[in-house]
């Protein structure tokens, strides 16, 4: 049923517009999203999004870091620059090196075209299918996401949206697209995911995991959330899904009618609407002082 409808609809697409020509496979037209949201559901588009924690209780409940303590400085007082004598002891032996502790990145999210050109800041709202693609120009109240990674492993990490319209999707994540043949981001395959809010999901293949965008359609194809490789010199954040074989292959992000969709095939997003190919970076959210 669900196919014959993908059909149908596709079948009036490549009427009412010609194939787009991609840079790798060429696909019919067919449809980017379901045709509405479940009976009953008024969808997520008039969701606004929450503010950003600002108190450690509202960090604690999201699964977040503890803010930062303020700075206090010295003031001194009938000890200050008085200096103990002690007896010397010998010195303890030395401990061996404890590993680097994980690292906090808070930031927003940027996007830019193929060239480097910044097209704005991702919005922490969703559609009426609970999918992230909307784009605001100023950092303030823009997307506010938040992750830890070891040292020397910044990559399969869950970014947690400080700001998520709704707390029980906190992970940007990804859910596969309405379309798609499978589960794998393969060249060659029609497949394609949807950046979305989601619950915290081990790292690996797609499995049934709770989605903002599976409480708006029904639809339960797969979802993953430890997708992101952070670069710390260049900021750079990019997307890496796991195929259901273990595999990976590149993945890239295109934004189609303000929706923000990763796959295997550059063919896809054309087949799917008017797409532009993007890339994100990571802008730190600076604390301004009290």
């Amino acid at each position: 049923m669900r196919f014959a409808l993908i059909a149908l609809i596709s079948a009036v697409a490549a009427l009412a517009q010609p194939a787009a020509l991609s840079p790798r496979t060429v696909f019919s037209p067919r449809p980017l999203n379901p045709p509405s949201v479940l009976p009953g559901f008024e969808g997520w588009g008039n969701t606004p999004a929450k503010r950003a924690p600002a108190t450690n209780a509202e960090r604690f409940a999201l699964g977040l870091t503890p803010l930062k303590p303020k700075s206090r400085r010295h003031r001194g007082g009938p000890h200050s620059g008085y200096l103990s004598g002690g007896t010397r002891v010998r010195s303890a032996p030395r401990a061996e090196t404890s590993p680097l502790p994980p690292v906090s990145v808070t930031c927003n999210l940027v996007v830019k075209d193929t060239d480097g050109l910044s097209l704005g800041y991702v919005s922490p709202t969703w559609n009426d299918y609970g999918e992230y693609g909307a784009t605001q120009q100023s950092p303030e109240g823009a997307l506010s996401m938040t992750f830890s990674y070891p040292a020397d492993s910044p990559s399969q990490l869950n970014m947690v949206a400080i700001n998520s319209p709704d707390s029980k999707y906190p992970n940007v994540g990804a859910v596969v697209g309405f379309s798609s043949d499978s589960s794998d981001l393969k060249p060659g395959e029609f497949s394609y995911v949807y950046l979305t809010g989601t619950e915290t999901i081990p790292s690996g293949p797609p499995q049934s995991a709770n989605s903002a965008y599976r409480h708006a359609s029904g639809f339960d194809d797969g979802a993953e959330s430890a997708i992101w490789n952070y670069d710390p010199s260049s900021q750079s954040i990019t997307p890496q899904w796991i195929n259901t074989d273990g595999s990976t292959d590149t993945n890239y992000v295109a934004l189609i009618d303000n929706v923000f969709i990763m796959t295997g095939d550059t063919g896809v997003a054309s087949a799917l609407g008017d797409a532009k190919f993007v890339k994100f970076s990571c802008e730190p959210v600076v604390s301004q002082p009290l």
